[in-house]
């Protein structure tokens, strides 16, 4: 739990060091455990319903990175490439089981229309935020305005007016502060382009193409696609906040003490640096290969000595003993 962590922290640094910067330590060594490897539980499988007659989707804004996919009718596996094969100089359709990835974007639905843009929270907060936003003006290929909320507002609009993808459009929303409610951004029409869970401060959204109009249409049966995908990252925010697999909470502990004792300036802030990151992935490592362990035995279990004996050859009883 985040509360244990940093008062683990602050006992061992021995300093009454503010806590947005011992946070900043935690969840830059969290970020870089989670990034390495698929820590337990970072990874999910979800059912998801594309339209036949729609060529590129996005995904929502919790899919970090797509690991597997599968159609659920006949389990059969979806391979995902990049666009290169598209520009191959002989004639090219997209195959049936495949996807591509196109990109990622701050938004999952397009701008509608070319309007001013309005960022709405439902509740209205105790502390003031901001939400920043980036992208293409009708005047300018990219232009950055920030909405600052005080306390009590619960919407802005921008004073820019936002043109659609051509190509890039908006860029990047991104919120500054914490918030106990989601944010919506729309347009003028009222089209819901993106949320920003109060999780997270810039939400990304992966867009994939699953058909081309050379491909045909697919049956409705077809279009439900199951995802395996990892979680995208979140950090840690408040007390009670957990970490995605607690055994690493003391390896995370020792790789904040890290980042804090290579920013000290005595000398002997480098040594103590490099001892206190190789006891974090000391620690990190025991953890995963702990857990590692507990699958590993339940799927290696004794084998069956008459199992594929046939293969074997000739086999005497007490072989088999």
């Amino acid at each position: 739990m985040l509360r244990d962590i940093l008062t683990n922290l602050q006992d061992a640094l021995g300093v009454s060091a503010d806590r947005a910067r011992l946070l900043r330590f935690i969840n830059q060594a969290y970020r870089e455990y989670y990034d390495r490897t698929d820590l337990p539980g970072s990874l999910l499988e979800q059912s998801f319903e594309f339209d036949p007659s729609v060529q590129l989707v996005t995904l929502p804004w919790y899919v970090g990175q797509v690991r597997a996919m599968r159609r659920v009718q006949t389990n059969a596996p979806v391979t995902l490439h990049d666009l290169s094969p598209r520009y191959h100089t002989i004639p090219w359709h997209q195959p049936f089981q495949t996807f591509y990835i196109v990109g990622r974007r701050a938004i999952h639905t397009p701008i509608s229309v070319e309007s001013q843009l309005a960022v709405t929270i439902p509740i209205a907060q105790s502390k003031p935020f901001s939400v920043t936003i980036k992208g293409q003006t009708p005047s300018a290929a990219s232009i950055v305005e920030t909405l600052q909320f005080a306390a009590g507002d619960t919407q802005k609009v921008t004073t820019a007016q936002f043109a659609k993808d051509d190509p890039l459009g908006v860029e990047l929303i991104s919120r500054s502060g914490d918030v106990t409610a989601d944010i919506q951004v729309t347009d003028a029409n009222g089209t819901v382009l993106c949320t920003i869970p109060n999780s997270i401060e810039s939400p990304q959204h992966i867009v994939v193409q699953w058909n081309n109009a050379t491909s045909g249409t697919y049956a409705t049966t077809d279009s439900v696609i199951e995802i395996l995908y990892k979680r995208v990252f979140t950090p840690l925010m408040f007390d009670s906040d957990e970490l995605i697999f607690p055994a690493i909470e003391n390896a995370i502990l020792w790789k904040a003490r890290g980042y804090y004792a290579s920013l000290a300036k005595d000398e002997l802030a480098g040594q103590q640096a490099v001892l206190a990151e190789q006891k974090a992935d000391s620690l990190f490592k025991a953890a995963i290969e702990s857990r590692d362990l507990e699958t590993v035995q339940i799927a290696n279990s004794a084998p069956n000595p008459f199992e594929r004996a046939w293969s074997r050859g000739y086999i005497t009883w007490g072989q088999i003993r």
